[in-house]
């Protein structure tokens, strides 16, 4: 089964060999019938040229294949904000509008946002050195001990702090995780298309043009240029 982003390639690729092919042919053509003396001397060189190619290719995405990567980048104040909201419906507590919150009367809702500020920025460290997210789960089990303390909260049973732990280790997860739809695989073939429900279908559009290049000579030796 091939990769999505690897089938585009070979398609791409396989319309840049057959201009190279045309080009052979041209040459041989040039070389055996329009050089000067040859029966088509008068005659111009017949020289194909790529103007547009447009395909519409359907394809049927193997889900089953996608792969995930760590997201390095992710928006750190809408996690917090998505996080504190859940935390404090976990708790049973009202979650102050806005990020700014004054004192006295907010200072556990102050105390519970920087801790997620802090933990979420430790996890998305820690994901981005290792490279996986083995280290969410003991993060997510501080994270809920250490709000419940901050939020005034006394100690969960533990049915409510596992449901807590659960809910801050999938923000994580959700947050920190990335899908790569190009490194799925598809289906390609007219046999196993004809068995997928045609709304199921992806349909990839591509509208490829030519831009010839050419060799230049410069200072620092050829070069390849537009022509």
């Amino acid at each position: 089964m091939p990769i999505l982003q690897e089938y585009i390639a070979t398609l791409v690729s396989n319309i840049t060999e057959a201009r190279v092919s045309a080009d052979k042919i041209t040459s041989d053509i040039a070389k055996n019938m329009y050089q000067p003396g040859g029966v088509l001397e008068d005659f111009p060189i017949p020289h194909m040229r790529i103007g547009e190619v447009v395909m519409d290719i359907p394809v049927a995405i193997d889900f089953t294949s996608e792969h995930t990567t760590i997201n390095r980048n992710p928006n750190v104040d809408d996690v917090t904000d998505l996080l504190f909201g859940k935390i404090y419906e976990k708790l049973g507590l009202e979650a102050p509008q806005g990020r700014s919150f004054g004192p006295p009367e907010d200072m556990p809702a102050v105390r519970v946002q920087n801790l997620i500020r802090d933990t979420f920025e430790d996890a998305l460290r820690l994901a981005i050195e290792h490279n996986n997210l083995n280290d969410l789960s003991e993060l997510s089990e501080r994270l809920a001990d250490a709000v419940v303390r901050a939020a005034g909260k006394n100690v969960l049973q533990e049915p409510e702090m596992e449901a807590l732990i659960n809910v801050i280790n999938d923000v994580f997860r959700n947050s920190l995780l990335s899908s790569t739809l190009e490194d799925v695989g598809v289906l390609v073939t007219a046999s196993d298309l004809k068995e997928k429900p045609p709304q199921t279908l992806l349909h990839i559009k591509l509208n490829i043009f030519e831009e010839g290049m050419e060799w230049a000579v410069s200072q620092n030796g050829n070069k390849l240029v537009p022509e």
